[in-house]
């Protein structure tokens, strides 16, 4: 038996290693499936030219509406190569839209929801020549051709159930060669409790109800993180912090005792205030995201649901400045409805905050949510195909009060502003980023630099990779 996981091409350079195949991979290795291949597009494999031939092949693909063309295509290659080969859809675009993940010709089984167990039993089955019949959270085709859909799995309630991820499956120092040292990935939660139009209902349909572990289950994590691979850069992959402020006080208090940790994580401005702030600051927060979205508070509150206010945004920022957490903004422009001088206000906040990074992206029709549901029935979705959404000179949620010349132009007026105040521009993927260094604060701490020197000095592979890398950077200014 072999067993692929497959992270296709999302056409943008990532640091963060696809977690759900990651879990997946060490469930299965935990019940003995130990001929696992982890292949990520996106770190540089190259699935197209591996050998897919032999008997029991499965091949788990993670598809997202910018993935699902490519995974197509990947599944008549394998298919050609093996016809016998078991082909599995999953992650957010499978569970969103089912029905056209299943009907292509190629894919023999999707599943639904969270991978993990389903994933398990679907092996299992094919390993003992067995039938799909009965396994939750699977839709499959049956010996005529047909699909039959399974009941739905229910979400996993204790998370602290979950094995910690084997890391080495899509090694988190694989996906940054320029880090002197890896910045971890682990969550300590699954989902969000919030409604924002961009992300709702989908989020909710693929993650369940929003859940936590338990700050034990966390802390074991990172000392073991610490153990074997000597990790002091950690990244909470959570949507949002912040949500359980009791809980986030007492993981602040535990993980204090874990010496030289520095973390970085996504918060929320309307859960963390100056006081939580400072106490995660004091606990090795150095870095946290958040996603301002608007500049505008029609916007925040009419059309995105966001229940955060300009001012709050403010607030977020400066305090964030004032206790040294360098502070990373997520923004979005041509929101349904939104007009032109509203994304000005935008760009005018954006440039004028203490942030060291803000992304600008165009608003997507992303399957399942509210965005793209209203732009469906209302007749304003322009959408020929998913490679579409990737395109960012090609906005595909166009109202009448605005006009696709009208958003391409503020591409153009976002950079001549920011410029001007003394910010970089960069593009990854549809995404366009900023960096201003007049707020870059010094983080993590500086005892964290004893710690590089004694890891360089341990590994002189290491020391020669950050000067490579600091190399890279001065070239690409």
């Amino acid at each position: 038996m072999k067993i692929f996981l497959i992270q296709p091409n999302a056409k943008a350079t990532f640091e963060t290693p696809p977690l759900g195949l990651r879990l997946i991979a060490t469930v299965l290795k935990s019940n003995n499936y130990n001929n696992i291949y982890d292949i990520d597009q996106n770190k540089g494999d190259r699935p197209y030219s591996l050998d897919y031939t032999g008997d029991n092949v499965i091949v788990g693909i993670s598809v997202t509406f910018m993935t699902i063309i490519e995974s197509f295509e990947l599944a008549g290659l394998i298919k050609s190569k093996n016809p016998d080969a078991t082909i599995i859809l999953g992650g957010p675009h499978a569970t969103l839209m089912p029905g056209e993940c299943i009907s292509d010709e190629n894919i023999d089984l999707i599943a639904l929801g969270e991978g993990e167990f389903t994933m398990l039993e679907v092996v299992k089955t094919i390993e003992k020549s067995g039938t799909f019949e009965g396994i939750k959270g699977i839709w499959y085709k049956d010996e005529k051709g047909e699909t039959i859909k399974n009941e739905r799995r229910d979400y996993l309630k204790d998370l602290d159930t979950l094995p910690i991820s084997d890391r080495e499956f899509f090694n988190d120092r694989l996906y940054q060669k320029d880090n002197l040292v890896p910045c971890w990935n682990l969550i300590t939660s699954q989902s969000c409790p919030f409604s924002c139009a961009m992300c709702q209902p989908a989020l909710r349909k693929i993650a369940g109800p929003w859940r936590q572990r338990s700050v034990g289950s966390v802390i074991t994590e990172i000392k073991y993180l610490k153990k074997k691979y000597n990790s002091i850069y950690l990244n909470f992959n959570d949507n949002d912090m912040g949500v359980d402020k009791k809980w986030l006080r007492e993981f602040c208090e535990e993980v204090k005792k874990i010496d030289n940790i520095s973390m970085t994580c996504c918060g929320r401005a309307n859960l963390l205030d100056y006081d939580m702030l400072k106490i995660m600051k004091e606990a090795g927060f150095n870095n946290i995201s958040f996603g301002a979205e608007s500049g505008n508070d029609r916007v925040l509150c009419e059309i995105m649901n966001k229940k955060t206010t300009v001012q709050q945004i403010k607030d977020f920022a400066h305090n964030c400045y004032e206790l040294k957490i360098n502070c990373h903004a997520y923004w979005m422009l041509a929101n349904p409805g939104e007009t032109i001088e509203e994304m000005k206000d935008t760009v005018k906040l954006s440039s004028e905050l203490p942030l060291y990074y803000s992304h600008f992206h165009i608003a997507n029709p992303n399957p399942g949510t509210k965005y793209y549901l209203d732009a469906l029935s209302g007749g304003y979705l322009k959408l020929n195909n998913w490679n579409d959404v990737d395109d960012r000179s090609n906005p595909t949620i166009i109202k009448d009060n605005v006009t696709v010349e009208q958003i391409r132009e503020m591409d153009k007026y976002l950079i001549k502003v920011m410029e001007e105040k003394g910010w970089r521009h960069f593009y990854n993927g549809h995404t366009l980023h900023f960096t201003n260094d007049k707020y870059l604060l010094r983080s993590p701490p500086i005892e964290n630099f004893f710690s590089k020197v004694k890891l360089s000095l341990k590994n002189p592979r290491v020391a020669i990779k950050i000067i490579l890398g600091k190399l890279r950077k001065l070239v690409r200014k």
